[in-house]
Parts: C-alpha cells; structure tokens; sequence
C-alpha cells in the first residue's frame, strides 16, 4: 500500500517488512513521528511504540530496526514478549510443552536464533536452534520431542539478525511441567 501527505510518499507490501519513504519535490527536513500497526491472518494486531525519523534535506531513506517478538509458545500462550514491550517481559514463563514451538515475527529473511540453557547443569548445557523468518515477517522453530526435560528450568535467549541489523530480546527463564495453578 501507499500513504500519501503533500510532502512524501511511504511505500510498504503486505509480503516484506520494510517502508521506503520518498520525498516529494524538495528533500525532507525536519522531524516526522511514525508507527505501525502489523495485523496478523487471524486479525489479532500488534502496534509498534512511536518512533521518530529525523530528516536535515535528507533524500534517503531511514531503516531502524525490525521488532522481535514471540507471539506463541505451545504449553504457555501469547507471553506478550516483544521488543517493543520491554517492560512487560517477565522474569519467568511456564510451559507444559517438553517440544515447543516458539512462533513470532521478526525482519523478513533474517535469522532467527533460540538458545536454550538448561539451569543447574553440569554438561551440555546449551541448546542452539535456528530459522529464517519468511516473507510476511513470521517464524517458527519447533523444538525436537523431550528438547526440554520436565521439572527443569531454562535460560531462553533469542536474537535476529539481518544484514546490519540485529535485534536481541532480553533474556527470560522458562520452567517446563505442568502449572502449580
């Protein structure tokens, strides 16, 4: 789609994750505040926080990074973990799944990596998965059956990278077994 003022064009496709910004006429000066809203197949919605792009009679584009966020994990839910919700991130997560899959959004064609690392173990410890993200931004890794052993707990870290780009939530603990509910 395309969004219009008298002084630009904003060009985006349903199929990439990158908005290119073209001036009309004279250069682009000043500052512009910009958001976006990404809405998924089955109509749930995720806003970016607002950013601001900075133009001094700039004729390029800006690119700022692409949000990373794990939108599902199978045995927990939505935990709400994205990078643009830092502050909602919780310490600890629970899951009832021994082989998740993490599902979520990330740059398109970047990749995708999880690393798990089992808590109070003495010997292969870490665990290291990885995906690309396709073309509408999406990506799943689905962990082999019994990757993680009930009772236990994990360090999840997961990152993307994409050309220059990399985006890293921070770290989380993630408790396999069924909830104390």
């Amino acid at each position: 789609g395309v969004y219009e003022t008298s002084l630009f064009s904003a060009t985006y496709s349903d199929s990439g994750s990158s908005i290119v910004v073209r001036p009309k006429g004279a250069a682009l000066a000043g500052s512009y505040e910009w958001k976006v809203l990404a809405v998924d197949k089955s109509g749930r919605s995720q806003e970016t926080g607002a950013r601001n792009a900075v133009f001094a009679g700039a004729t390029g584009s800006v690119t700022p990074g692409f949000p990373l966020a794990i939108l599902n994990i199978s045995g927990l839910g939505n935990p709400n973990i994205s990078s643009y919700n830092l502050a909602g991130i919780k310490a600890s997560y629970r899951t009832s799944a021994s082989a998740p899959i993490f599902y979520g959004i990330a740059w398109s064609g970047a990749t995708v990596k999880l690393q798990l690392t089992q808590n109070n173990c003495t010997a292969n410890c870490v665990q290291e998965f990885s995906t690309t993200a396709n073309a509408l931004s999406r990506f799943g890794i689905n962990l082999p059956a019994k990757t993680l052993a009930s009772g236990s707990t994990y360090t999840v870290r997961l990152f993307s990278s994409y050309n220059d780009f990399y985006t890293e939530l921070p770290t989380f603990q993630l408790k396999v077994g069924a909830s104390s509910k």
